[in-house]
């Protein structure tokens, strides 16, 4: 029975071969459906076409890491069960406990590994991990008197367990289909990759030069491709009697590895009644047939021009041979194409009879493939260490990627959780101890003691080592105390939303009782009742957004952390508002310049002293990816939207126009963020608020290209402040937030 069979028999009686092929695109990547749709010009683990010079690790490893937690998702869907999926080299494969998946994914590739991981969580499920050992130490009876008529045991062995796998394999693969419908598309993908695609297998399926019963090699070939459209029972002598033993339309009837066991003992008492284990030197010519996995092994050029002759002569009695022996056809008919059936008189038997070299090898190696895939082979291959590392750190960080402006890739980075916060307090310890080791007039043992402890640190510290965060935690120390002291007079101010008013209006004949009035209910008076309105303001909640780039270094960057400071100071005397600060800057990877948000601080979670930590260890660097983090911020939902009970504000600290991602700059980049910002305002309710950071202060906007470029993205939101100014930035944001 071909596979296609087997996809209709478990998608109903009803079903053709036709609608099978419409309801499985080949073409299609099913796993589309539950990875993000990074646009056009883009692929999954490459990045946007409009870049040049390859893709990202960074970005490679977050979508590793997304798609290894869709797939866990997958296989708990499947199984029930918490089963762990992890990396590791270029295969698939299950010990029984985890579900391990190749790194090596792309665009074309992908079902593939879903079906590849569906298939190895499904043997967790079903497969009976004990019987191997016992299968391959001898300590199986009945597997023993089998394997003992081989010339070694341990191929009789090894025979067994392949015909096990195989017949496992198909066994779990049957109860998926069967309870589990949704994820047929991906066993489909994994089967036409594995089983039905390759053209050599279906030549070598027909051709007479692979139908040599008297080796293990023919059997094999045959009895893995036993679900091609090609395969014909009979082919071999005794592969038809195998073929009814295995009965692939009734796999169901197994119900358990040991029932796969029994089938397989079966087999090979069929199978061992023809093979021919006199040596191949002993055997007449016309026996030394090749099987498929021997083709071309020898490497004696020499003997096999001597033999060419020879094997010309017998050719067409060796043909005659194995065509009296099959009884004249390849092909049963069932699962057989047009192009493959040239008539009644079986001429097409001969199709392919000519194998190139170059064919045998892709041949030799696409039935490796099959042999690999059925016996989880090449398990030692590891992922590279980089690429390991970054797996693990991305997973850690819990780093995000979105496509931003249909074709750039930004990234972001949450580093508010309190791993990232004790890596700050190294790297602020850090400075200490370095400077102590230094200047302290040590002892050698003492040097070599206060190293170790260096080094400590410093693998404690590396969490946020994104060449950006690698400050000596001292530079901005004056700005940030001087930042929280301005914070205490700004709070004075915001502590008016803790406020409260109370209004009762009376003598109503609508609402609440008046108790004071009630007595005058029995005279006729009707207005005994009372209102009582509250009049306060909402919660509210602030993201800070701040421009890292180059050109906010120094003094720049210097009142940027003071004003942060401030406000993530004033809002502590509030009880109703809550802060998020952002910082965006460009990647430092060796491949494309990429947008990156980095989200380093919320008040709901974190205390001042974390903020002063994780700000002070900042170094601005990069280019200014404005609108592109902006947007990415939007698709994410990271910016809250304004509503009934709550009111949001948007405030950017910056200090010019946007660019150097791409082609993403000028009047391009300044449309695009000028967008970014009106959507915050009409699709989230969003108040903005802009400062113009610039270290000549009181300048206006108009007297500089940069600033009139400025005011032209954010219009009546972009504001001037001296930085030093507190009662000028206190009526910035008075005007800001004191609005209900």
């Amino acid at each position: 029975m071909s596979y296609d069979e087997l996809l209709k028999r478990a998608l109903g009686k009803g079903s053709k071969t036709s609608s099978l092929k419409s309801k499985f695109d080949k073409k299609k990547n099913y796993a589309s459906f539950w990875m993000d749709d990074l646009g056009k010009g883009s692929d999954r683990f490459g990045i946007s076409s409009d870049f040049k010079g390859g893709s990202s690790d960074v970005v490679k490893s977050i979508k590793l890491n997304s798609y290894r937690r869709a797939v866990a998702n997958f296989v708990k869907i499947l199984t029930n069960k918490e089963i762990p999926v992890r990396f590791h080299g270029t295969d698939s494969y299950t010990d029984g406990k985890a579900v391990t998946i190749s790194t090596d994914i792309k665009d074309d590739n992908f079902d593939v590994t879903v079906g590849l991981a569906l298939h190895e969580a499904s043997h967790i499920l079903l497969t009976d991990f004990a019987i191997l050992p016992i299968l391959s130490s001898g300590n199986h009876t009945e597997v023993e008197k089998r394997a003992t008529r081989f010339p070694m045991a341990t191929e009789g062995r090894m025979v067994a367990k392949e015909l096990l796998n195989w017949v496992e394999d198909r066994r779990i693969d049957n109860y998926v289909f069967s309870t589990s419908p949704g994820y047929k598309a991906y066993y489909h993908k994994l089967y036409d990759y594995y089983f039905n695609n390759d053209k050599l297998v279906a030549k070598a399926l027909k051709s007479k030069k692979f139908r040599n019963n008297k080796v293990m090699e023919s059997w094999m070939m045959h009895i893995v491709n036993m679900t091609n459209s090609n395969f014909d029972p009979t082919a071999m002598e005794g592969l038809k009697e195998v073929t009814e033993i295995v009965n692939l339309a009734n796999i169901s009837r197994l119900k358990s590895t040991n029932d796969a066991l029994d089938v397989v003992l079966a087999m090979m008492d069929v199978i061992l009644e023809h093979l021919d284990f006199t040596p191949q030197s002993q055997q007449p010519q016309e026996e030394q047939q090749a099987g498929p996995g021997e083709a071309g092994e020898d490497g004696d050029e020499d003997q096999d021009n001597e033999d060419q002759d020879s094997e010309d002569e017998d050719q067409d009695n060796e043909d005659q041979d194995s065509e009296n022996q099959q009884g004249g056809g390849s092909g049963s008919g069932e699962g057989e194409s047009d192009e493959e059936s040239d008539g009644e008189d079986g001429e097409g038997d001969n199709e392919g009879e000519d194998f190139t070299d170059q064919e045998i090898e892709e041949m030799s190696k696409h039935l490796a493939k099959q042999k690999q895939f059925t016996n989880d082979e090449n398990r030692k291959k590891t992922a590279s260490r980089n690429l390991t590392k970054k797996l693990e750190q991305v997973e850690k960080e819990g780093v995000t990627i979105e496509q931003v402006a249909g074709k750039y890739t930004c990234l972001n980075y949450d580093v508010t959780g309190k791993e990232f916060i004790a890596a700050a307090a190294c790297q602020e310890e850090m400075v200490k101890a370095r400077a102590a080791y230094s200047n302290a007039p040590w002892s050698s043992q003492e040097k070599k003691d206060a190293q170790a402890i260096l080094n400590q640190l410093k693998e404690q510290q590396s969490m946020l080592d994104h060449n950006y965060f690698h400050n000596n935690c001292s530079t901005y120390v004056k700005a940030i105390e001087d930042g929280l002291l301005m914070g205490q007079l700004l709070g004075k101010k915001l502590q008016m939303r803790n406020e409260s008013r109370e209004r009762i209006d009376n003598r109503l004949r609508s609402g609440k009782i008046d108790n004071r009035r009630l007595a005058s209910a029995g005279y006729g008076i009707e207005s005994i009742f009372q209102q009582i309105s509250v009049d306060k303001y909402k919660k509210a909640n602030i993201h800070l957004s701040l421009d890292g780039s180059g050109s906010m270094g120094g003094t720049n960057w210097s009142n940027t952390v003071k004003l942060t400071a401030a406000i993530a100071k004033a809002i502590t005397y509030t009880t109703n508002v809550s802060m998020q600060v952002s910082i965006r800057v460009t990647s430092y990877n060796s491949g494309p310049t990429m947008p990156v948000n980095y989200f380093i601080y919320d008040s709901r979670k974190n205390t001042l002293r974390e903020l002063q930590l994780i700000l002070g260890s900042f170094s601005p660097n990069g280019t200014t990816p404005e609108g592109l983090c902006f947007e990415s911020m939007l698709k994410k939902g990271q910016l809250m939207r304004s509503d009934a009970e709550m009111d949001s504000y948007f405030v950017n600290l910056s200090d010019g126009g946007p660019g150097g991602v791409g082609t993403y700059q000028g009047e391009t980049a300044k449309i695009h963020t000028r967008d970014q910002i009106t959507k915050m305002r009409n699709e989230l309710g969003m108040n903005i608020l802009s400062y113009f950071m610039t270290q000549y202060g009181g300048q206006d906007f108009s007297e500089s290209n940069t600033g009139r470029f400025f005011q032209g993205m954010y219009g009546k939101a972009a504001t001037q402040v001296q930085p030093d100014n507190a009662m000028q930035i206190a009526k910035t944001l008075n005007n800001l937030f004191m609005g209900k």
